[in-house]
């Protein structure tokens, strides 16, 4: 098939791109998103292969996002599901185990999963997407069960951590699956429901968790998710195919484009291969594959990657590399400060709820109520709305789209949450002139700022760097559990010194001085896009 002329100039253009910022500024500069005409460009570009899965039939992407999204509810609230019973936790270990320990149990995890992280993705890219994410669902599955079983606090512990390196998969091994089967302009609706979804059902089952332990047990909750985690190892096994792809290299306009094992899209002059290439658009191998058989994709492994070790190794190197691009650092602390107040909210409501406003400790998980309309605006603002604004800032700008176009819509969510710290903050502080709902308001606001951070910052992270997608995901999404679980450790002790106003208080100072470190970043690239944009 010949390429239109349309085709031939966005090309052209692209690899003016590259040429104008240079080959490793690139790496985060604009790509064209629409075309002249107002269409909305593929990037990357699928290949002529019907096993590509930028080319698999629309149910099965759907199925593969329904089966991470599974994944990742459950292993999300068994790590951070703790927080409505952690009283409960504290009277049941109380008389070898201090109240800091105890609250190991729901800390620890969330910094394991960075770990997790280090090692899940590298051996994904090395070894395969499908059978890692299968040995993660069955360490899940394993370790809660053990959590349920366990009849010392240090088997619970280390359970708990086991789980924590399995749910790494959620911050890191998922989304690049999920960028691997989608296109750019999609990214940020798909990432908006992979992360909405999951404080949405959290917040369902924060509120039954604290019914389901005072009626039962501590170890019920364990016994639960044991079962919705074996559930998920079968969706996981039938429905959740390799999505790793060599796409074979396609010339347009005397261009070539490919696509490395990182999933990343290059466009390169032909004669940068020593030769010239003629103006079709097909696979330089020039054999279509046949579509594998259900059989076929039902393996557990499908062999190494090409140069695994090398591939592995070279993993590290590109995340020590992506620490040197400012908008990456930017996304880590911006995501780590919002993660970290919120495991400090998450660790507190339950002692004020109780001790100053009375409730019952079966009724704590109401305080989550909230949750689920502020996932849903999330959802709909940072995913369906950040994906239209992306297009429609790319069609003021000729098509031109780069990625610090989407911390544009961050500004809203960062006010919502510093709203929702400040009234938090006020009201745990004075509860006898206060309701409970300045609590519950409060945690409403800032999840629903932390959702849209979420989701943004991840999108961002996904084309930041085209060029190391993998390593800036694994930072902007996996980091963060480290940085933030300082933010959290650090609250006990400051809360003891300075009062719930002013521990907030200063969390917002922190928060607000990451937040506005975003303006220079986007500034910077603006500036340089519309240089680009003047001289073509």
């Amino acid at each position: 098939m010949k390429p239109s002329a349309e085709t031939k100039l966005q090309l052209a253009r692209a690899m003016d791109v590259k040429e104008e910022f240079g080959h490793d500024e690139y790496a985060s500069g604009p790509v064209i998103l629409t075309a002249t005409n107002g269409e909305v460009q593929r990037i990357p570009h699928p290949s002529d292969s019907p096993n590509d899965p930028l080319n698999w039939p629309v149910w099965r992407k759907r199925g593969l996002i329904f089966v991470c999204c599974w994944f990742s509810l459950f292993s999300l609230v068994l790590v951070g599901g703790t927080g409505p019973f952690l009283e409960t936790l504290i009277v049941q270990y109380a008389a070898t185990k201090s109240v800091a320990e105890v609250v190991g149990l729901s800390t620890y995890p969330s910094l394991v999963m960075a770990l997790g992280n280090l090692l899940i993705l590298p051996a994904a890219l090395a070894l395969g997407r499908r059978p890692v994410f299968l040995f993660c669902t069955v360490l899940l599955l394993g370790s809660t069960i053990g959590a349920a079983v366990s009849s010392t606090f240090e088997a619970h512990l280390a359970c708990r951590i086991l789980e924590g390196i399995a749910t790494g998969a959620t911050e890191s091994l998922l989304p690049l699956m999920i960028t691997e089967i989608t296109f750019l302009h999609e990214r940020e609706f798909w990432f908006g429901i992979y992360w909405g979804s999951q404080s949405t059902f959290n917040a369902v089952f924060l509120i039954s968790n604290s019914y389901l332990v005072a009626a039962t047990s501590w170890r019920w909750f364990y016994g639960l998710f044991g079962i919705m985690a074996g559930i998920g190892l079968i969706f996981a096994f039938f429905a959740a195919p390799e999505t790793r792809f060599h796409r074979g290299i396609v010339t347009v306009g005397g261009r070539r484009v490919y696509t490395d094992h990182f999933g990343v899209t290059h466009v390169v002059e032909a004669t940068e291969h020593g030769d010239e290439v003629p103006d079709v658009l097909a696979e330089e191998r020039g054999v279509q594959d046949q579509p594998d058989s259900y059989a076929q994709r039902l393996k557990p492994w499908h062999g190494l990657t090409p140069d695994a070790g090398k591939v592995f190794l070279d993993t590290y190197v590109q995340i020590a590399k992506a620490l040197l691009s400012p908008g990456v650092v930017f996304a880590i602390l911006l995501s780590s400060i919002v993660l970290g107040i919120g495991i400090a909210l998450s660790l507190t409501y339950s002692t004020v709820l109780i001790q100053e406003f009375h409730w019952s400790p079966g009724s704590i998980g109401l305080m989550n109520i909230g949750v689920i309309p502020a996932a849903i605006a999330a959802i709909l603002y940072a995913g369906w709305g950040g994906e239209k604004f992306a297009i429609w800032m790319a069609k003021r700008k000729d098509g031109v789209h780069f990625a610090e176009q989407q911390l544009v819509p961050l500004i809203v969510p960062t006010i919502v949450g510093v709203a929702g710290l400040i009234l938090y903050g006020f009201t745990a502080e004075s509860p006898q002139s206060s309701s409970s709902w300045g609590i519950i308001m409060g945690w409403t606001l800032y999840n629903f700022a932390f959702i849209s951070t979420i989701i943004v910052t991840t999108s961002y992270a996904s084309e930041v760097m085209p060029s190391n997608p993998g390593a800036a995901l694994i930072l902007v999404v996996g980091a963060k559990n480290v940085v933030s679980f300082g933010a959290a450790y650090g609250l006990t002790p400051m809360v003891t010194r300075f009062g719930y106003r002013d521990a907030y208080l200063i969390l917002m100072g922190i928060y607000l001085a990451i937040a506005v470190l975003g303006v220079p970043v986007y500034l910077w690239k603006a500036r340089k896009s519309a240089q680009w944009s003047r001289s073509n």
